[in-house]
């Protein structure tokens, strides 16, 4: 009997090892699955510029780039009828060498922006520098054989390269720092609006002799800039991901009802439910997905032991020992974007406590789920904590509203259960866009608050990103 025990045992050993190296992954599965990693940080990154371009003084996504390593300074132009405004984030430190940048476009927020949307005419597109530009389209003949482009994006991308910004030390141009210096790499983005006009930079940018690895585009529900002619002869000339979405009408609109336009790059399309009504071009809901794609990819590279995994308790240092509880409440224990809120809560506390153990990060802690205060005290006490953090994701749907608040509750105790700080901040979202813009309101705010009851929580972060590889297939 002992020796068919011993030989069942083995048995299963032997088709646990078979199964673990059947599912490990190949070489080639290893490089794609790194390569969605840095494809979704860098889409995750540009849809967080882009949800903050619209109020870039107040938007969380904007203090959260400055808190992870991004001098960030928002520009405003006017010429004539053309009022451009964009964002330029700079990596603080440098990245394998290279000066990094982030050029976000705003979309579409005012009359002004709606008039440059119905500039429908197109003009021709030629040339290799800014006069050039402006002279092919007012003197050259377009015809459907002739790349030509939305005049209005035409006008808002010459009036961007040539505008001069004041950068501390010196004005220059708003290309000058890419033509001149090769270890500048700059991604452009853009929502609908800015996506259109991201794109038509980088073509200009190219145009002007600059490589297009350098100048990467990632857009969010942008329409088309320009003709058949214009997207043979200019398509791949530029680095282009287009985020678009199976509801969002804008992508697609010039040539549903203009007509004589063509899109290019390569598209993602993200699937959203039909009951989105409204929402199907919202930033809030691009930027859903983007984080929730993301994780998913983060995921799959720690998995494949491509990404190191953060570690559930810190212990090295002087600072003082955080014990962490991060919960839900059953409001929202059904809802899809639950996970996606805690690995951003369990994120967010990891980076921020120098010293911490993350005692559960999926507690359920609704009111039919009581948990005492003296559990706390004793689980914290147990490992030698210092302070108590609970924070708590809730949610609840008003009364004949369709909407949603999602709030978070952070409370702070010493070791001995004494209330140090305590604050509920809520946000009022559609339940099918804006969760993600609702959670980093939210832990923004908490963050401010736990930063002046324990001054030793950290707020500036060196975090190397990967997807500055974005481009390296072309190079």
């Amino acid at each position: 009997m002992k020796h068919i025990k011993l030989i069942f045992v083995l048995c299963l050993l032997l088709c646990s090892l078979t199964v673990q190296a059947l599912a490990a992954p190949t070489a080639d599965e290893k490089q794609q699955i790194f390569k969605d990693y840095y494809f979704t940080e860098a889409v995750n990154i540009a849809a967080g510029l882009c949800i903050g371009i619209y109020d870039p003084q107040q938007a969380p996504e904007i203090a959260y780039l400055r808190d992870y390593g991004w001098e960030i300074v928002p520009v405003k132009l006017q010429d004539g009828k053309v009022d451009s405004s964009f964002v330029v984030a700079k990596s603080r430190d440098k990245v394998h060498d290279l000066d990094f940048y982030v050029v976000g476009f705003r979309g579409t927020a005012n009359k002004k922006d709606w008039k440059i949307n119905l500039e429908t005419e197109q003009v021709p597109y030629g040339g290799t520098n800014l006069q050039e530009f402006i002279d092919f389209a007012n003197n050259t003949k377009g015809d459907e054989h002739v790349p030509m482009v939305h005049k209005g994006f035409n006008e808002y991308v010459n009036t961007v390269l040539s505008a001069t910004m004041q950068d501390g030390s010196s004005t220059k141009k708003f290309i000058d720092e890419i033509k001149t210096n090769p270890k500048v790499r700059v991604l452009l983005t853009g929502h609908s609006l800015g996506g259109a006009v991201a794109t038509l930079a980088a073509e200009r940018l190219v145009s002007m002799g600059i490589e297009k690895w350098r100048v990467p585009v990632i857009t969010f529900g942008a329409p088309a800039i320009g003709n058949k002619a214009f997207a043979e002869a200019y398509g791949d000339k530029i680095l282009l991901w287009r985020i678009t979405n199976t509801a969002d009408p804008i992508p697609g609109s010039l040539q549903t009802f203009f007509g004589g336009y063509k899109q290019f790059g390569k598209q993602y399309k993200y699937s959203v439910s039909p009951r989105l009504e409204v929402k199907q071009h919202d930033m809030a809901m691009y930027f859903d997905v983007s984080v929730h794609n993301y994780y998913e990819a983060l995921r799959k590279a720690r998995e494949a032991g491509l990404v190191a995994t953060t570690p559930m308790q810190q212990l090295n240092g002087n600072e003082p020992l955080v014990a962490v509880w991060i919960g839900h409440s059953r409001a929202l224990e059904k809802r899809p974007y639950l996970p996606d809120i805690q690995t951003f809560l369990l994120t967010e506390y990891q980076n921020m406590l120098p010293r911490y153990i993350i005692m559960d990060d999926n507690i359920n802690l609704s009111r039919e789920n009581f948990y005492p205060m003296s559990y706390f005290v004793r689980e914290a006490q147990g490992v030698g904590a210092d302070y108590i953090v609970i924070a708590e994701m809730d949610g609840h749907q008003p009364q004949n509203s369709d909407n949603w608040y999602i709030n978070m509750n952070q409370s702070v105790f010493n070791a001995n259960g004494g209330l140090v700080n305590v604050i509920s901040v809520s946000k009022l979202v559609s339940p099918m866009s804006g969760t993600m813009h609702a959670a980093v309101y939210a832990v923004k705010e908490g963050r401010t608050q736990l930063k002046n009851c324990l001054p030793f929580i950290k707020t500036n972060y060196n975090i190397t990103p990967q997807w500055i590889r974005l481009g390296d297939d072309a190079n």
